[in-house]
């Protein structure tokens, strides 16, 4: 029964959202609909009632109305019979009843659904033959009455020839319709009409001077219906050809005398409407003209409802829906950013969100742990504007969420439909360097590291931390990671530079603190210099800056492999307008030197006297960065170190170098010297503890030019061979590295990040990187180890003729040393022989030894 009740009311629903779907959707509403029913049920009860109300059940519960009202009812018993046996039988309560008026001859009555209506009022209008009903409705839950509607019940007198009499009628209906002012009406029931032309007919359709109470005909077919087949899909009597004696016409479909009939108020938004294309008779399919509707197949109704339509009563029902306008509650959407985007630290990005029935303001926040993370606020009790400018702030994230709530309503609000990205912006100056200086009219190198930057930077100035506001270089210059700027007046002992991203300016870095220089009076020449670290056999370049007040001659390099006891001299050629560089061949040793400069006027500076090794390379690195650096972190002058874990793949394991990547910005700078400790894993927790072997040199790597450049250069520590003791470890180690001064290169985008680690004095202990520390980073130190194994891998030892051939693994050492013996039981203590080749020939050891035991092991510097 469900199922028949939902093919039949299908199409009107359909045709209503046809009709609505564009003013819904511009207006931003719902719908409140309502179907108002109109049928004669035949002089119920009668003695045929129960026999009937299982066909009335069958026919109501397909048309499932809002609102009923029914002609013919007899008594005040037969409304309750109705209400109990057809309409709430089986679901108890969903309809209440109108008060039955009990008025000459037969009578009307009402019935409705009390969760979609409730009654306010009845009215009686008295004719000479019968009464005719109205009821005042109005939606349920509303308690205005500016909603209410009303229905009439009528019964007009019956048969050709008593038109004046329906005319009668239909006067007492108009004059009371009119008087009632514009409201929204619906006059309906059995109104034995014949034609169009009828006085009754016209006059309620008439255009008057007081057109309060005017009708119109929603199905719009003038003309003369009785017995005529042109409109046969508009007939209500009679469903039957066979007398079935309850009282009832026969005839077939020919006449058309039900009808519902809405005020002209029915036609305008807002309020009540008609529902366009809604108006049903109920059974009629257009194919039954003169026949019983049940006859063959009718095309309306399944024909369950074809015969309970036949016999029940002797005209069809007729509906029509009605809807009003109502205001939906407050509702907001976010807009933007809605999931999938992705931001960067400053980004200035437009919160968007459309809301719906609420003027108040809202509230917005972000969670950085998807929609059920906690959330922060970003703006609190906003203009609901529909837009806020929010700068990206606070940590990285891919599981951001906003969310925007109503105020006055904070159950109300909506979250990014998934999540989206925040990420790390960083800009890093790093030129001038603290206790760098700059002569007025020279060029100051401006230098920086920018991550995720995009667009132009700009660059300011303060001469002293108390002056207020920054001095401007450039509103809008390249982001290359260099601007020259040609110091000018006034002097300062603590300027400062800074630059910032145009397009996220909550992003930027200031330099260390520098000296703007007047040398209007002659001084001795300043000479510039940070000692080299280590390297490999080959060409070493050395290099300087020279500041002087007047001219100068070119600065020399006074270098020495015995200890000064022979001294070469080499000059320095210009390689930038105040840096100088030279290089020169060095073999493995130990080298000292220094570098001198004397201006025009004889007044002259050297540099330090410093020391550096010259080692050869060893094969194996061990390293845990992908080669790039995506940020640099300057060392302060004191209390830190950083640290990386290290596991060769066998063991003992040789060390012959620490190779540090730093910033290759400024050659110049004071970096001071680097210290480079091998640390044993005996601390807490395998954190670094004793300390196996130290290095201290110099900072600078091996330099081509000694010019800045962008990026990255590898320094080298020697920790093995010369005049070092060696260092061998028997399991994993550290290297630390502390330098006053000193941008070391960060890894982020490498996926090893827990063999890093912080020394911060000020809270005496080790820190693993990226834990959260306010002074640790994530990613990576970019430090790497070389050396060798002790013990040569993949040794084979097989027969020749009469010789033993050894064959090994090159594992980067020297030389190597091979021990023999004839016997399990005598100690292989003595090397029977060295070589510097990965191969050696035990000859004719077979002639008089069957059996003989060898190893061999990588020789120590």
């Amino acid at each position: 029964m469900n199922s028949t009740r939902m093919d039949i009311v299908k199409t009107s629903i359909v045709a209503m959202f046809v009709v609505l779907g564009q003013l819904e959707t511009a207006l931003a509403q719902t719908f409140d609909t309502v179907r108002v029913a109109t049928y004669n049920v035949l002089n119920y009860p009668g003695s045929t009632s129960a026999a009937r109300n299982p066909e009335f059940r069958m026919i109501l519960r397909a048309i499932d109305p809002d609102v009923l009202i029914v002609q013919e009812m007899q008594s005040s018993s037969g409304l309750n019979e109705f209400l109990n046996q057809v309409l709430n039988f089986g679901q108890p309560g969903l309809y209440s009843a109108a008060l039955f008026d009990d008025g000459p001859d037969s009578d009307n009555g009402l019935f409705y659904k009390s969760s979609r209506v409730s009654l306010q009022g009845q009215v009686t209008l008295s004719t000479q033959l019968r009464d005719i009903n109205g009821y005042i409705l109005r939606p349920a839950g509303v308690a205005s009455d500016t909603l209410d509607f009303r229905v009439y019940s009528a019964h007009f007198k019956a048969s050709q020839g008593f038109e004046s009499d329906r005319l009668a009628e239909a006067t007492i209906v108009r004059n009371h319709l009119n008087s009632l002012g514009p409201g929204h009406y619906i006059f309906g029931g059995d109104l034995n009409l014949y034609t169009s032309s009828e006085p009754a007919y016209d006059l309620l359709l008439a255009n008057q001077a007081d057109n309060d109470g005017r009708l119109y005909d929603i199905q719009n077919s003038p003309g003369s219906w009785h017995d005529n087949a042109n409109f046969a899909s508009v007939h209500t009597q009679s469903p039957r050809l066979t007398d079935l004696g309850d009282g009832g016409s026969t005839g077939g479909l020919d006449d058309r005398f039900d009808f519902l009939l809405p005020t002209y108020q029915f036609q305008s938004f807002p309020s009540w409407q008609v529902v366009a294309g809604s108006y049903t008779v109920f059974g009629n399919d257009g194919a039954h003209f003169g026949q019983s509707v049940n006859n063959g197949t009718n095309f309306a109704v399944p024909d369950s409802i074809a015969d309970a339509l036949h016999v029940s009563s002797d005209h069809l029902p007729v509906f029509v829906d009605i809807v009003r306008q109502v205001s939906a509650p407050p509702s907001v959407s976010l807009i933007q950013p809605n999931g999938g985007q992705s931001y960067g630290e400053g980004d200035s990005i437009q919160v968007l969100w459309n809301s719906q029935n609420y003027s108040g303001l809202v509230s917005l926040s972000l969670s950085r742990t998807g929609a059920s993370g906690t959330y922060e606020t970003i703006a609190d009790l906003t203009a609901n504007d529909g837009q806020f400018t929010w700068v990206v702030s606070g940590a990285p994230t891919n599981q951001a969420r906003i969310k925007v709530v109503l105020s006055d309503s904070p159950a109300i609000f909506d979250v990014s439909d998934s999540d989206f990205a925040i990420f790390d912006r960083d800009l890093a100056v790093f030129t001038p360097a603290a206790g760098d200086s700059v002569s007025i009219g020279s060029i100051l190198d401006i230098q920086w590291t920018a991550v995720n930057v995009s667009g132009n930077v700009r660059i300011e100035l303060k001469r002293s931390p108390s002056t207020p506001g920054w001095e401007l270089l450039s509103s809008s210059t390249p982001n290359s990671g260099y601007f020259g700027w040609i110091a000018t007046m006034p002097a300062s002992d603590s300027a400062i530079v800074r630059v910032v991203s145009v397009a996220a300016q909550s992003v930027g870095d200031s330099s260390g603190m520098f000296k703007i220089r007047d040398n209007s009076a002659n001084t001795p020449p300043v000479i510039l210099h940070n000692q080299v670290c280590d390297a490999v056999p080959g060409i070493s370049n050395f290099f300087c800056h020279v500041q002087d007040d007047g001219d100068h001659d070119l600065p020399a390099l006074l270098i020495s492999a015995d200890g000064f006891g022979s001294l070469d001299s080499v000059t320095l050629l210009p390689s930038s307008p105040e840096g100088f560089a030279v290089g020169i061949s060095l073999d493995i040793g130990i080298y000292e030197y220094f570098l001198r400069v004397t201006d025009a006027n004889g007044l002259s500076s050297q540099t330090d006297t410093f020391t550096f090794a010259v080692t050869e390379e060893c094969i194996i690195e061990l390293a845990y960065d992908d080669g790039s650096a995506e940020s640099y972190q300057w060392s302060p002058d004191v209390g830190m170190s950083w640290a990386v874990r290290f596991s060769p793949t066998s063991f003992p394991f040789v060390l012959c170098a620490a190779e540090i990547a730093i910033s290759a910005a400024r050659p110049d700078s004071l970096h001071g010297e680097m210290v480079v400790a091998v640390l044993d894993i005996n601390g807490i927790g395998g954190l670094p503890g004793d300390t196996i072997g130290v290095r201290t040199t110099g900072t600078l790597p091996n330099f081509p030019d000694g010019l800045g450049h962008q990026g990255l250069t590898w320094g080298r520590y020697a920790l093995t061979g010369l005049e070092f003791e060696p260092i061998v470890v028997n399991s994993d180690f550290y290297l630390a590295v502390s330098q006053a001064r000193c941008a070391f290169g960060l890894d982020t985008s490498s996926t090893v990040h827990s063999r890093s680690f912080l020394w911060d004095s000020c809270e005496n202990m080790w820190l693993q990187e990226g834990a959260g520390h306010g002074n640790t980073r994530t990613g990576n130190r970019m430090i790497r180890a070389t050396g060798y194994s002790l013990l040569p891998p993949d040794l084979v030892i097989r027969a020749s003729g009469n010789d033993i051939v050894l064959h090994w693994s090159h594992t980067g050492a020297s030389e190597y040393r091979i021990f023999k013996s004839f016997s399990p039981l005598i100690p292989l203590d003595q090397p029977v022989a060295t070589t510097g080749d990965s191969t050696w020939t035990d000859v004719g050891v077979l002639q008089s030894h069957t059996t003989a035991f060898y190893v061999v092991t990588s020789a120590l510097p």
